[in-house]
């Protein structure tokens, strides 16, 4: 009698990465250590220089491991590039500073599972559990499971693209990641603001969930943190206008 095949995994895992080095692969191993199992795991390296490929040697036995250089710059870049590789119907996506939970990719697919009509989800970035006195982690926590539906209700949805997934069918009709947005592109910021803002746009719900957690492990200088909150409001502001032009109020 043969034995019963196992459900082939829902979701798949895209993790840009530039100049990290040997740091993404953690984000990789703890990807790789999950209650529920990634179909890919996509790792798009935009680095200039090789230590990030020398160091993904480690995990060339493992056909589930995708390592992909990309010429292109920026985030957003990176991202439409992993999400084309990647076969499952959701996208998990985190960064290549991030350690995920155990529970990163079942908290996204129960996600998914107990609302339909959700495209788009967020979940919680921890700060670093040991920063430096002169340095912060970046960091998004989420309070309470929330689904939002019209651009109007944008304001009540945060997130971030170290800890985000989405429907690859959503990906797909809004033509993907816009690539102006994003660390290492023009606008340097607000990738998945812009990305939000079109999906509900289109009538897609956005979610967060307390479900699916990373902990940030990179730290930014106390000194360069005025220049990051300008950088970051700047995208946003940008992303937001070109709504506005795309959408204007009647």
């Amino acid at each position: 009698m043969n034995e019963p095949r196992s459900a082939e995994p829902m979701i798949s895992v895209v993790i840009p990465t530039r100049d990290r080095g040997s740091a993404v692969a953690i984000t990789v191993r703890s990807l790789l250590d999950q209650t529920a199992q990634a179909k890919e795991i996509c790792v798009v390296d935009q680095s200039y220089r090789g230590d990030t490929e020398l160091a993904m040697t480690e995990f060339a036995d493992l056909p589930q491991v995708i390592y992909r250089r990309c010429n292109k710059r920026g985030i957003s870049a990176a991202l439409n590039t992993g999400i084309a590789l990647a076969t499952a119907p959701l996208i998990a996506i985190t960064g290549d500073d991030c350690l995920a939970d155990a529970d990163f990719l079942s908290g996204f697919l129960q996600t998914f599972s107990d609302q339909p009509l959700t495209a788009i989800a967020f979940g919680n970035v921890l700060p670093s559990p040991t920063p430096s006195p002169a340095s912060f982690s970046p960091s998004y926590v989420v309070k309470t499971n929330l689904v939002v539906g019209r651009l109007s209700e944008k304001a009540r949805i945060g997130g971030t693209s170290a800890c985000m997934a989405l429907r690859k069918a959503c990906w797909s009709h809004l033509s993907g990641f816009d690539e102006m947005f994003g660390v290492g592109a023009p606008l340097g910021a607000a990738e998945e603001t812009d990305f939000v803002n079109r999906a509900l746009c289109a009538k897609y719900c956005v979610a967060e969930t307390v479900e699916a957690t990373v902990t940030h492990l990179s730290e930014v200088a106390c000194t360069d943190r005025a220049e990051l909150v300008r950088r970051n409001w700047r995208g946003t502001g940008i992303a937001f206008a070109k709504m506005a032009r795309l959408h204007p109020v009647k």
